[in-house]
């Protein structure tokens, strides 16, 4: 793996986190995992093959970069998934909450009219 075939695999992990920034912000969530599990493969391929003694300074200014714009978009998804998360728990204890009104409310109805 030279030079060029390393920083093609970071701007690919690059494309990768765009493209799950993308379905994040249209709340595409189930969208996300693909495109995970493509940069996860990429990411363990460089962890193997990787040798960063065949980068020359651009190069590593370049990688830098990449990695840079690759953890904004990774932070960028972090925060847009939480905010999901958080209005996913707020609509689940919503729900729960009126099941268990309207529960409370049958088991009332059925004390007061004698049912079973």
């Amino acid at each position: 793996m030279d030079g060029a075939d390393i920083l093609g695999r970071y701007q690919e992990m690059l494309e990768l986190s765009q493209q799950m920034l993308a379905f994040a912000r249209n709340g595409e969530w189930e969208q996300l995992a693909a495109p995970e599990k493509q940069r996860s493969a990429i990411v363990l391929n460089l962890m193997k093959q990787e040798d960063a003694r065949l980068l020359d300074k651009d190069e590593q200014a370049k990688k830098g970069e990449l990695i840079r714009d690759i953890l904004a978009a990774d932070a960028e998804i972090m925060t847009l998934t939480e905010s999901w998360l958080g209005e996913l728990n707020g609509e689940l204890r919503e729900s729960l909450h009126g099941e268990l009104r309207a529960s409370g409310n049958e088991d009332k109805l059925k004390r007061v009219y004698g049912t079973s």
